[in-house]
């Protein structure tokens, strides 16, 4: 009995110690797909976990669609035109570590 009690508690932690190290290091954006208006601004809110929470320089690109959307150097993102824009965040750590979150935006009328 005791054996199969310590086998079970093993594994749980086992589990758990794999999981919180897969989830460890992140850098998203919170929401890879949204929406918003024509004239709209918005500023998406990014995860940043594990060795991506520190300071780091932020970068914001539209790769496709800009004339649908515009974003500016703070990462603010302003409804354009009716279409869809992808995003690309890149965090540029003090280390030179390099990582990139992307997102796609779709701009409605109102």
């Amino acid at each position: 009995m005791k054996k199969r009690v310590l086998v079970v508690l093993l594994l749980v932690l086992t589990m758990f110690a794999f999981t919180t190290a897969l989830a460890a290091d992140k850098f998203v954006f919170e929401e890879p797909t949204m929406s918003i208006f024509e004239g709209d601004a918005v500023q998406p809110a990014l995860i940043r976990d594990g060795k991506f929470a520190e300071d780091g320089m932020l970068t914001y690109k539209v790769t496709s669609g800009g004339k649908f959307l515009s974003v500016a150097e703070d990462g603010t993102m302003t409804g354009l035109l009716k279409g869809e824009a992808n995003v690309v965040c890149t965090l540029t750590l003090d280390n030179g570590t390099v990582k990139k979150a992307s997102a796609t935006v779709k701009v409605a009328r109102r």
